[in-house]
């Protein structure tokens, strides 16, 4: 199960998410937003420009759901384990 979902996963997220950022994500962020990333903050080059930018908000949004989606694949798979070792621990009881 593990060495089936996970490698699936990572690579969705290699290969979708991980491109979404690089191209997409990063070249905005750099262009409209200056980073300190020693506060770890960020200050908009022009905050009313910013605000009027459809196309970044929806940006945000697609990369707020692609993360929420990964996120819950990680999680799925997380529980699937933690069952597995349940059952696991089970037999291994089982056959003392």
């Amino acid at each position: 199960m593990y060495s089936e979902r996970y490698p699936y996963i990572k690579t969705l997220e290699i290969e979708f998410d991980n491109k979404i950022q690089l191209n997409e994500m990063l070249p905005q962020m750099n262009a409209k937003v200056i980073i300190d990333p020693v506060r770890e903050l960020g200050y908009p080059v022009d905050a009313q420009s910013l605000m009027d930018d459809v196309r970044f908000k929806e940006l945000l949004k697609s990369c707020g759901s692609v993360r929420s989606f990964m996120l819950s694949l990680y999680k799925g798979l997380e529980q699937d384990i933690i069952a597995l070792i349940k059952q696991i621990d089970e037999e291994l009881k089982s056959r003392q």
